[in-house]
């Protein structure tokens, strides 16, 4: 079985940080909740090429 790390960027921000190179985007609740919607929808149409993969870490970052 193959091992991979996943990273999934929030792109919403209070303010951007002066070593991020990620899109983001002021925050706004609206937008948050269709980017979780869709970022799930993304996870979806992936989890069949990558269901031979053992994930070792998933992070999160962002959003500060």
């Amino acid at each position: 079985m193959n091992s991979a790390a996943l990273y999934i960027h929030i792109p919403f921000c209070i303010r951007k940080c002066n070593y991020c190179d990620f899109t983001s985007f002021k925050y706004n609740e609206e937008n948050v909740e269709e980017y979780i919607a869709l970022l799930l929808k993304e996870i979806d149409m992936y989890s069949e090429k990558v269901k031979d993969y053992k994930f070792r870490t998933i992070f999160f970052g962002g959003g500060n």
